[in-house]
């Protein structure tokens, strides 16, 4: 029932699911609003869109609203991994004009093994004091994101935990309107699979809220990117742990660093944290500062290497 009111475009309120998954598509410029916990299973046949307009850029969609729990759980037996085409597959998307409003949980799960994208077209408003984005079952699990806004006047926390990669598109602003942001993004799928900026002109600003990219591949050189969060904090770890980290102009390590990115008016990383951390007490791997490693020193396993701002 709550589908049929989707596709002939009428504002829903969804608080129960069928079984069995579904294709669901709405060309209405009113909202769609997901108030209760939702479980259904999807496959490479059924995913689950929600389109809140037709895509006419002078055309003003409605809103998706998430309050509660939407939960797709991916259908190992009928599902499609096809990793050539990256996102390899889409099990839930939100595109459109109109906003994702998110104050509770969007999650894809899989079997392991699985290609469950989940794709945010849309830009989110983080309305409450937390959201979660979840997409997992195995490598191609990926997350892709655009705009996001905390709204609230207390800040908020977005955790976002992709299985394959957490790939912003290009132009992507994410900021707080009011109070600091808390940002956790977390990618599982080992050293070929992380977190991506380079679209180019994405701009993450915690506003005083702490970042953490917990992951074991980065790729974050793109044109006019920028990190910021004054009086807040930055902390890239390894997913695995055992993933190694170079900072300078050293590019053996699982995840590089150049030291460009922390100099100069076009830094990635741009002044006034209250600090900068690489590791932490779990990271078995190897942290290398500039050409230590050509005299085959390292930083103990044992130690974190904290920058402290001004950098």
């Amino acid at each position: 029932l709550a589908r049929q009111n989707m596709l002939v475009g009428c504002d829903v309120v969804k608080t129960c699911a069928t079984g069995g998954g579904g294709t669901v598509s709405s060309s209405a410029t009113g909202g769609i609003t997901i108030n209760s916990t939702v479980n259904d299973v999807l496959n490479s046949a059924n995913p689950l869109y929600f389109l809140q307009s037709n895509g006419v850029a002078s055309q003003t969609g409605g809103v998706v609203s998430v309050v509660g729990t939407l939960n797709m759980n991916a259908d190992g037996s009928n599902w499609a991994n096809n990793s050539a085409a990256p996102p390899a597959f889409v099990g839930m998307r939100v595109y459109g004009s109109g906003y994702l409003q998110l104050n509770g949980v969007m999650a894809v799960n899989g079997p392991s093994g699985t290609s469950s994208a989940l794709v945010i077209n849309s830009p989110i408003n983080l309305v409450g004091a937390a959201g979660t984005l979840w997409s997992s079952g195995g490598t191609n699990s990926d997350v892709y994101l655009s705009n996001i806004t905390s709204t609230s006047n207390a800040g908020g926390t977005l955790n976002v935990t992709a299985g394959g990669n957490l790939v912003f598109y290009a132009n992507s602003q994410v900021n707080s309107s009011a109070g600091p942001l808390n940002l956790y993004f977390n990618t599982t799928g080992g050293t070929s699979k992380g977190i991506d900026l380079t679209a180019g002109n994405i701009a993450i600003n915690a506003n005083g809220g702490n970042i953490l990219f917990s992951t074991d591949k980065i790729s974050l050189t793109g044109t006019n990117n920028s990190i910021a969060s004054v009086g807040g904090t930055f902390t890239l770890n390894s997913y695995l742990r055992t993933s190694t980290i170079c900072l300078g102009n050293n590019t053996g390590c699982t995840m590089n660093l150049p030291s460009s990115y922390f100099a100069g008016a076009t830094a990635l990383f741009q002044p006034n944290f209250r600090m900068i951390t690489f590791g932490g007490p779990d990271q078995t791997g190897n942290i290398i500062v500039n050409n230590y490693v050509n005299n085959a020193t390292y930083i103990p396993t044992t130690d974190v290497l904290t920058i402290t701002s001004p950098i």
